[in-house]
């Protein structure tokens, strides 16, 4: 009764050492968020920092006395007037050029006069009655440029598009941004910048957890590349290369080639595999982003780390860690777009890393019993 009472009390005192690290952890991530939901608007190009935020293509609908048509329009902050097509103005809303009032624009082409009419656009949810310059748009890739002019209360964000529709902004959860194909991700430098949080989640999953994925690397950068091509899409190019990977296997283990040779030739697979993708969809945008944004290498150790836990322990093991490391890159991937973080990764992407590296330090010192070992052992510490 005495060891019994003791392991008893040695259980109780890991798990409420298990309460104290996470909410240790709850703590850090809480205050992380509510400095960052108390942040100030950011003004970018010249705008005037707002909630809403368009892309630097945006659709907007245009509205006349007799006609409304939406069109894609390019947002340019360092343009003062929006400019609209000539044939769009004449023909399709039936705009007055002959009476209307004129200004001087200094644009890439020289100073010119352009015909200024008055004209109500919404955008984002958002009608704005103003007024347009009218100019040939004959060669250039859009009909409409957004100008500065419109652009106040509205943020800018580089290197995306479309975020908005013309009647609403598009506010969304992480995991529903995840759910696109393709999403609209962060740049390269905020996803580096973000990743050592991933990181950390994986590392806490692990430690505090008990979650046995293949490594650490494996999950956090699928994680990076479900937000590159989006969890659907990831998910279904995973298993494609897994499969194809798992049925060439068979054929290198009578070779006993070493790790590496083996690792080459994974990764041949997983290539050819990408592009076949760019011949079967016919869809450019997609094919290269699939290609691009997927890790090669990570796949082909996925590959090799599940084969060799399949041979050396059983088939349910491979899959049970396959199936651990999936659900840690899929819970890891929304903290690479939440937008508290996206906004950290902006205004100071060290101070982000350096928190990032503390976490994992604070998750990696716990030494008491891992969450599903509590749930292993509770029935004996119950009795």
């Amino acid at each position: 009764m005495e060891n019994f009472s003791g392991v008893e009390t040695g259980s109780r005192a890991r798990g409420s050492s298990v309460g104290r690290w996470i909410a240790v952890l709850l703590a850090v991530v809480s205050v992380s968020v509510g400095l960052a939901s108390a942040r100030p608007a950011l003004a970018q190009g010249g705008t005037i920092g707002g909630e809403i935020m368009l892309g630097e293509e945006e659709p907007v609908r245009l509205v006349s006395d007799t006609a409304s048509v939406e069109v894609l329009a390019k947002v340019d902050t360092g343009a003062g007037y929006s400019s609209i097509d000539e044939e769009l103005a004449e023909s399709v809303l039936k705009l007055d050029l002959e009476n209307a009032d004129i200004v001087e624009i200094e644009s890439s082409m020289g100073d010119e006069e352009r015909p200024l009419v008055p004209v109500r656009m919404r955008v984002a949810g958002e009608m704005i009655n103003t007024k347009v310059t009218v100019s040939d748009r004959d060669g250039l890739s859009k009909d409409m440029l957004l100008g500065s002019n419109e652009l106040e209360g509205f943020l800018v964000k580089p290197g995306v598009e479309q975020l908005t529709s013309p009647e609403s902004p598009r506010v969304e959860s992480p995991v529903a941004a995840l759910l696109e194909f393709p999403p609209p991700p962060p740049s390269a430098p905020l996803l580096l910048a973000a990743l050592p949080l991933a990181a950390a989640f994986v590392v806490a999953a692990r430690t505090l957890v008990g979650l046995k994925t293949f490594g650490l690397f494996a999950p956090v950068l699928l994680s990076l590349a479900f937000v590159q091509v989006g969890l659907p899409a990831g998910l279904a190019m995973l298993g494609i290369t897994l499969l194809a990977g798992l049925l060439v296997q068979p054929l290198l283990r009578p070779l006993r080639l070493p790790r590496v040779a083996r690792l080459a030739v994974l990764m041949t697979v997983v290539t050819s595999v990408l592009l076949a993708t760019n011949v079967v969809i016919d869809n450019p945008a997609v094919s290269s982003t699939w290609a691009a944004a997927f890790p090669v290498v990570v796949t082909a150790v996925v590959m090799e780390r599940f084969s060799d836990t399949w041979e050396q322990e059983n088939l349910a093991e491979a899959l049970k860690a396959l199936f651990l490391t999936l659900l840690a890159a899929m819970l890891a991937a929304p903290i690479l777009v939440a937008e508290p973080v996206r906004w950290a990764a902006e205004v100071a992407p060290f101070l982000l890393g350096l928190t990032g590296a503390a976490l994992s330090v604070i998750a990696g010192s716990y030494r008491g019993l891992r969450l599903v070992e509590l749930a292993r052992f509770r029935p004996v510490t119950d009795r």
